[in-house]
């Protein structure tokens, strides 16, 4: 998902689209604060909570629903439990931090 909703990608509705503090890409939404590891994927039709963490390697299928503030790990993936408060502070502080370095490339 990270390649398809790059900032380029978001001139192009069709493909992906930000609303807000939302990311949709087809039927696919994912929420403010989520996490998403490196390898894992999102399939249309899903929707990613808010503040919640998606496992590398994690396979959400098609219109799997994730409540908010949980980790979801595995193929397929399944809520493991809910995020701690420290969990979805790191999150928030990471996407800064991220942020910050993305601006020195582009």
């Amino acid at each position: 998902m990270g390649r398809e909703c790059s900032d380029e990608k978001l001139r192009e509705p069709s493909t992906c689209q930000r609303l807000g503090a939302l990311w949709r890409v087809g039927q696919t939404v994912v929420r403010v604060s989520v996490s998403q590891a490196c390898q894992s994927t999102v399939m249309n039709g899903a929707v990613i909570g808010a503040g919640s963490l998606v496992a590398a390697g994690a396979l959400v299928l098609e219109g799997t629903v994730i409540p908010p503030h949980s980790l979801v790990a595995g193929v397929p993936a399944k809520v493991r439990r809910e995020t701690t408060a420290d969990e979805r502070a790191d999150i928030i502080e990471n996407a800064v931090h991220y942020r910050e370095r993305l601006s020195n490339f582009i």
